[in-house]
C-alpha cells in the first residue's frame, strides 16, 4: 500500500519541525564556539524570520481546516 501524502497543514508542520531544528544546531553551534558568531548571526535571524512567517502560514491553514 503506497504511502499517504501529507496534507498542506502536514507539510507546514514538518517545515516548522526543520526550522526549530536548525535553529537550535545555530545556537549550539554558538555556545560551543565550533562557529564563529558573526557568521552565525545573520542565519539565526534568517531562521527566525523564516519561522515567523511559516507559523502565520501554518495557523491560518489550521483555522481555514477546522
Amino acid at each position: 500500500m503506497p504511502a499517504r501524502r501529507p496534507n498542506s497543514l502536514q507539510r507546514w508542520e514538518i517545515v516548522l519541525k526543520k526550522l526549530d531544528e536548525s535553529s537550535y544546531w545555530f545556537e549550539l553551534l554558538k555556545e560551543t564556539r565550533l562557529a564563529d558568531s558573526l557568521c552565525l548571526e545573520p542565519l539565526q535571524k534568517e531562521c527566525d524570520e523564516l519561522l515567523a512567517i511559516f507559523t502565520a502560514i501554518a495557523k491560518k491553514c489550521k483555522k481555514n481546516s477546522d
